[in-house]
């Protein structure tokens, strides 16, 4: 018996050894180095806001306690910065992108985008609703969202890139709506949108929940500018439906305001509908997204992930993400975030794919 004991008691204590020493190895990895974080979307934007909250706490969960640097790198709707990430950033784990993903154009094969979500190296995200406005003097005049269906003279939307996922979402809902409108794209930012909404360049945009909840409500909405219209709504087990959010009590669903206009029973269906329910899903699930380049370490990328999870349980975070959202976070961790990735890129509905194709190439220049 004592033989035995002693045996458990070296084992106990390799083991502790062999713990203490991973400790320190991760330690070592960053301890003294710079974490340069590119951020894909312009300053003052929801990505940006989003970006900068999440590097105020993750570092403290970062062995070794790295310095950290962060640029902005925007254009073609996030797909310059994504690009970036892919093909020139250094992959030695000292280089890490904060997304707003559009997922939507690798499954749509657009040139601009020159990499794969799948290929990066997926640290963790964030699933977000999608929150529609339009300015309250668009004529005849839009009190409540049910207002939208008299309107006669078309508004102006706008968006960052053909494919890209708010601007598709926009289109394929109002088709759906069977509501007049004109769609322009290029924006940099929601800041840019939401500017060129307060100038009345723009009668229409959307915005997820961070830059609805901190930027349109207390300014726009509570200013009398613009009028709420709907919310994206939460996709349904089977992927077929859509039901509301809680933190929304006060926006109806898209398909409430959609049945507000055909009926209480009635349901959308075909090819617009499959493309919204698409975007729905993606938008739910990973929003914005951690990464890191292909083959980086794999000590950087366990070092990562652990300090993110750790993160999206960090009261002090928790606390300063509710006051900017009005809710929680809804995360997703790297394993089955990667997957999420893959599936979607590789079991896309190719007849879906063409349609939606031809759809973004309506509006390109």
């Amino acid at each position: 018996m004592r033989a035995i004991s002693r045996l458990f008691m070296g084992l106990a204590g390799l083991a502790l050894v062999s713990g203490i020493g991973s400790a320190t190895a991760h330690a070592q990895f960053y301890k003294g180095k710079t974490l340069n974080v590119i951020i894909n979307y312009a300053p003052g934007g929801n990505t940006s806001i989003q970006g900068r909250l999440l590097m105020r706490f993750m570092p403290k969960y970062i062995p070794g306690t790295p310095r950290v640097v962060i640029r902005n790198i925007a254009g073609a709707g996030g797909k310059v910065g994504t690009n970036f990430l892919g093909i020139k950033a250094k992959r030695d784990g000292y280089t890490m992108g904060v997304f707003t993903i559009s997922l939507l154009s690798e499954v749509l094969k657009d040139p601009a985008l020159q990499v794969s979500h799948s290929d990066l190296i997926f640290i963790g995200g964030l699933g977000s609703q999608e929150v529609a406005y339009i300015r309250k003097d668009h004529p005849p005049g839009i009190q409540k969202p049910s207002d939208l269906f008299k309107i006669t003279e078309p508004f102006r939307t706008g968006g960052h890139a053909p494919t890209n996922t708010k601007d598709m979402g926009t289109r394929l809902a109002l088709d759906l709506l069977k509501v007049p409108y004109r769609h322009v794209h290029g924006f940099k930012s929601g800041a840019m949108l939401r500017k060129a909404v307060q100038q009345n360049e723009l009668q229409y945009s959307s915005d997820s929940t961070p830059g609805f909840r901190g930027r349109v409500e207390p300014i726009m909405v509570k200013e009398g500018i613009v009028t709420p219209l709907f919310h994206t709504g939460v996709p349904t087990p089977d992927g077929k439906g859509l039901t509301a959010h809680r933190d929304y009590p006060d926006v109806p669903s898209y398909l409430d305001l959609y049945r507000m206009k055909f009926g209480k029973d009635a349901m959308p269906s075909g090819k617009l509908w499959e493309g919204y329910l698409l975007i729905s899903v993606m938008r739910a699930n990973i929003l914005r997204a951690v990464f890191l380049p292909p083959n980086s370490p794999q000590e950087a990328v366990d070092i990562l992930r652990k300090a993110y999870d750790a993160t999206m349980k960090d009261p002090q975070y928790l606390e300063e993400y509710k006051k900017l959202n009005k809710g929680l976070p809804s995360p997703i961790k790297g394993e089955p975030g990667q997957k999420f990735l893959l599936d979607q890129v590789k079991n896309a509905d190719p007849e879906l794919v063409a349609f939606l194709t031809a759809y973004a190439d309506k509006v390109r220049k």
